[in-house]
């Protein structure tokens, strides 16, 4: 049987954009028969240029797996107050095993500052961290505690990722989701983010070099054993 959606769940809304897609976590805030009332995205308080008529991809979460519809926007508007969508209801549903966003346990080169809008000119230097887990869908690293004092729950970064095999992700940004301190070294930060915005190409580069990443370390164990 098929998950219903709830008011109040906390989805993802995805929005195609060139090459790649900008996502966005939003809630349900009301279901009728018209369609389903959700958050309107936004940066920094600024409503993402979205409007009736325009497709987007909404996810959510279970226990065993992730699902996804496609749909469309109906109407732009305002729900006690607050700005939303109005979208259409799923008419499909399609199930992602959980094994879409293959991880693993890495130790890479991450530079990342603070992303601003397009129209805010920004002279931030890029700050270090290393990378100790990774997937196509998100990363955790850490940095000196110096480093993040700017950094808070729901704060954006670009990130630029050097990988193992040579190749980069650049450009990716990324949504934090959890921040506090490494608890193996309490001078250390520890930052959990999800990519809100990665072209294809990232993305691609990433899912390769971690299965070739995975691949090599199993043939080293298998030859140590």
């Amino acid at each position: 049987m098929l998950p219903k959606l709830q008011i109040r769940e906390r989805i993802e809304i995805r929005i195609s954009e060139g090459d790649g897609f900008t996502i966005f976590m939003a809630r349900i805030q009301d279901i009728t028969p018209k369609g389903l009332y959700i958050d309107r995205p936004a940066i920094r308080k600024r409503p993402f240029p979205v409007k009736a008529g325009d497709l987007v991809e909404i996810r959510f979460h279970r226990s065993d797996a992730e699902y996804k519809f496609s749909t469309k926007i109906l109407d732009e508007t305002l729900l006690d107050g607050h700005p939303a969508l109005l979208i259409e209801p799923p008419r499909e549903l399609t199930r992602i095993q959980r094994r879409e966003h293959f991880r693993i346990d890495i130790l890479l080169n991450v530079y990342f500052r603070e992303h601003l809008l397009e129209d805010q000119e920004t002279l931030l230097e890029f700050k270090r961290g290393w990378v100790m887990n990774l997937s196509a869908g998100g990363l955790r690293f850490v940095t000196p505690a110096q480093d993040a004092l700017d950094i808070w729950l729901g704060t954006t970064l670009e990130v630029n990722l050097e990988l193992s095999d040579g190749t980069e992700a650049k450009g990716v940004i990324v949504s934090v989701i959890q921040v506090g301190a490494d608890p193996s070294d309490r001078t250390r930060t520890l930052v959990v983010g999800r990519f809100v915005e990665i072209s294809e190409k990232s993305r691609e580069a990433i899912i390769t070099h971690n299965i070739r990443y995975q691949i090599k370390w199993r043939t080293e164990q298998a030859r140590d054993s």
